[in-house]
C-alpha cells in the first residue's frame, strides 16, 4: 500500500492571489478614468455653463490633461501602428481624438465652433472600458488559477481491490482509478 488514505476525503480548500500585473493594469486604468471623466465633464460644462471667450480657455485648459495624459496609451499605439504599417482601434481614437483637439484649438483662436468635450469624453468613454476589461481580465485569471489549484492533487487507484491515495505524478499509463 503505497499512500495509505482513504480515497473519500475532501481535498483541501487552495485560494490564490490575483495576478500583481492583473491589478497594476487595473489601478493603470482606474487612475485614468478619475482623470479623465471628471475632467471631460469640465470640458464639456464650461462652454454651456459659463459662456463667454474664457470659457473656451478652461475647456481647452480641460482637455489637455485627458488628451495627453489619460490618452496616452492611444497615441503610443497609434504611433506604434503605423511604425509597423498598420492601423487599429488605438490609431482611430488618436486620429479622431487629435483632430478634434487641433481643430478647436484653431478655432479658440478663429471663434468658431469648439469640440473639446468630443475629444475629452471619447477619451473617457474608451479609458471606462479599458478599465472593465482590464478588470474582467484579472478576475478571469483569478478564477482559471483558482481552478488548477483545485486540481487533483492525490490520485485513488483500485490495487488489488483496495483504495490506494497516490500523488498524481505516480499515475502510470495502465493503472485503473476510481
Amino acid at each position: 500500500s503505497d499512500g495509505g488514505g482513504s480515497c473519500h476525503q475532501p481535498a483541501p480548500s487552495c485560494h490564490g492571489a490575483p495576478a500583481a500585473d492583473a491589478n497594476g493594469e487595473q489601478r493603470k486604468w482606474l487612475r485614468r478614468v478619475w482623470l479623465a471623466a471628471p475632467v471631460g465633464l469640465v470640458s464639456m460644462a464650461a462652454p454651456m455653463l459659463f459662456g463667454g471667450a474664457w470659457a473656451g480657455w478652461l475647456a481647452f485648459a480641460a482637455t489637455v490633461p485627458v488628451q495627453f495624459v489619460a490618452g496616452w496609451p492611444f497615441l503610443v499605439g497609434a504611433v506604434r501602428q503605423a511604425r509597423a504599417g498598420s492601423a487599429g482601434m488605438d490609431t482611430l481614437i488618436s486620429l479622431g481624438t487629435l483632430t478634434a483637439f487641433a481643430y478647436s484649438t484653431y478655432q479658440l483662436f478663429a471663434g468658431g465652433p469648439l469640440f473639446f468635450d468630443t475629444a475629452a469624453l471619447i477619451i473617457a468613454f474608451v479609458v471606462l472600458g479599458r478599465y472593465f476589461e482590464a478588470r474582467a481580465t484579472g478576475k478571469t485569471r483569478e478564477a482559471i488559477s483558482t481552478l488548477l489549484e483545485m486540481g487533483a492533487k492525490e490520485a485513488c487507484l483500485l490495487v488489488d481491490g483496495q483504495e490506494v491515495l497516490v500523488p498524481v505524478e505516480r499515475v502510470q499509463v495502465g493503472d485503473l482509478m476510481l
